[in-house]
């Protein structure tokens, strides 16, 4: 039996921070970018002691124009001519899932305003 690879904290940790500063980007900036209130959680990722959130990890990654095999692998890789199909990959990966969570972030919107349009026809008719 094929079991799930264990991805390190530190080692992702540490390829953000190479390709933070491999892109010329200052901690200030990316805290700007993400639209986050603190740099520290920037630190908190780069030191290993966390993983961002899903959308903002997906944001990091279009950022420093990286895909997945980058940010998880302990030596970081620049796509060439001969491996540019897995990058093709992992944006698509990347694309699939992205959409898929903003279609069911439509429908929990959509569920919200039916609830709500509800309650305020239950509080009318009492």
């Amino acid at each position: 039996m094929k079991y799930r690879r264990e991805y390190s904290l530190k080692i992702i940790g540490k390829n953000l921070r190479y390709y933070r500063k491999k892109r010329g980007f200052s901690v200030e900036y990316v805290k700007e970018y993400l639209r986050i209130g603190s740099k520290q959680a920037i630190y908190k990722w780069e030191n290993g002691n966390g993983y961002p959130q899903t959308d903002t990890m997906f944001a990091l990654m279009e950022l420093y124009e990286i895909g997945l095999r980058e940010l998880l692998n302990e030596k970081p890789r620049f796509y060439s001519q001969k491996n540019v199909g897995w990058y093709i990959k992992d944006l698509y990966c990347i694309g699939n899932i992205f959409i898929y969570s903003t279609i069911e972030h439509k429908k929990e919107e959509n569920k919200l305003k039916r609830y709500e349009l509800y309650m305020e026809r239950i509080s009318k008719e009492a």
